[in-house]
């Protein structure tokens, strides 16, 4: 039973680490593609990306713990980890299929959201 329980756990951290960091890699990939300058307060679109310098400091500021411009690994899993204790309802130190499923209905509205704010601005 207990190792029934350590692979469940094993499981879920590693689809949570997969969910958590997805959206980090599609902007780190869309950063390294696009034109797009931040330094510079400009915002050049190409193939259709468009966002702020505002919503990039946005970003930013909340996982920039120490205000210094830039994300250390340290504030990246501080970060996260804040949020696997949001998500950690019941306070048991994991998370149960109920809270994955919350989590991943929360990131289905996000996504849905995000598509028609996009959608609205071509």
């Amino acid at each position: 039973m207990l190792h029934k329980k350590n692979l469940m756990a094993m499981t879920v951290g590693t689809i949570l680490l997969a969910v958590l960091s997805a959206p980090v890699f599609s902007a780190a990939d869309s950063a390294a593609t696009s034109d797009h300058q931040h330094s510079g307060g400009q915002s050049a679109a190409k193939n259709g990306n468009h966002h702020s310098h505002q919503q990039c400091e946005h970003k930013m500021a909340a996982v920039d713990a120490n205000k210094d411009g830039k994300i250390s690994k340290d504030e990246f899993m501080k970060h996260h980890e804040a949020m696997f204790d949001k998500m950690d309802t019941n306070k048991d130190g994991f998370l149960d299929e109920k809270e994955m499923h919350h989590m991943m209905d929360h990131m289905h509205q996000y996504d849905q959201q995000k598509s028609k704010s996009s959608n609205h601005a071509h």
